[in-house]
Formats: structure tokens, sequence, C-alpha cells
């Protein structure tokens, strides 16, 4: 992570906050990864759909920052730990 960019757990609790900045941030910094896994594990034809339902979990779950250790500091590394 570059020199001043905030950690995803800091900008998970400023979306969760109302920070639409620190969402669209996430957005970009994760929409292409998870689209990638979602293409790697389902049918083609799923990806859009759970890319989506992903997202939605993401701005409900306002309980999902507690799911991490604090040592992590990117929501990547739960990728495959069924919090979504």
């Amino acid at each position: 992570m570059a020199e001043g960019e905030q950690d995803d757990l800091e900008l998970l609790k400023a979306w969760h906050t109302g920070s639409t900045m620190a969402g669209n941030t996430l957005y970009r910094r994760h929409e292409a990864p998870l689209r990638r896994f979602f293409v790697s594990k389902a049918p083609p034809q799923d990806t859009d759909e759970l890319v989506q339902q992903t997202w939605m979990a993401m701005t409900r779950n306002q309980n999902l920052r507690r799911r991490f250790s604090c040592d992590e500091n990117s929501i990547r590394t739960d990728a495959n730990r069924s919090y979504w």
C-alpha cells in the first residue's frame, strides 16, 4: 500500500458511516480481483450476480469489520472465508 493510502478496514468503516469516496475506493481496488475470483470458481453466467451479491453484502454487513483479525489490513486476506 502506498504511503498515505487508507487500508481496507479504514475504508470499510468510513463507507459504513456514509463515505461514498471510501466505497468507491474499495470498489476500484477490489472489483477486478473479485470478478476474477468468481470467474475461476463459478459458471460464467453467474459471475455478475455473484459480484453484485458480494458488494450488496458488504453494504449491509456493518459487523464485517469485527470478523477480521486485528493484524489483517486487507479484505483480500479473507476472500476464502464465508463472510459474504
